[in-house]
């Protein structure tokens, strides 16, 4: 049973590895475009666990055990909010960007766009 392994970080700036289980195959999704950098989620039902090397982390068995959260979602730090982003893009361009990633059948990142 494979996992997607990231280092991921709290509103605290404290960081911990996250293990993903259960997600769906890497040919209906890659694992780059579950987790990249700068995304923001909820874990539902994580727990720490130790690993075989001694060290810890968060897993979490399912991807529905996660929320993908938006910018905007009442669930974000506030630190972590519009401010964050890039807002000099015009709303054009993420059009356009989205557009792009339709055509190269990267469904995920159009969406986020």
């Amino acid at each position: 049973m494979g996992a997607i392994m990231a280092i991921v970080e709290d509103e605290d700036e404290e960081c911990v590895l996250l293990q993903l289980y259960g997600r769906e195959h890497e040919n209906d999704r890659r694992a780059s475009e579950i987790l990249t950098e700068g995304m923001t989620m909820a874990i539902k039902k994580p727990y720490f666990k130790t690993n075989c090397t001694g060290g810890y982390g968060v897993r979490a068995d399912h991807a529905g055990d996660i929320l993908w959260l938006s910018y905007h979602d009442e669930l974000v730090p506030a630190k972590w909010g519009p401010a964050f982003l890039a807002m000099d893009k015009p709303a054009l361009k993420w059009k356009d960007e989205g557009d792009e990633a339709m055509r190269e059948r990267k469904y995920w990142g159009a969406i986020e766009r």
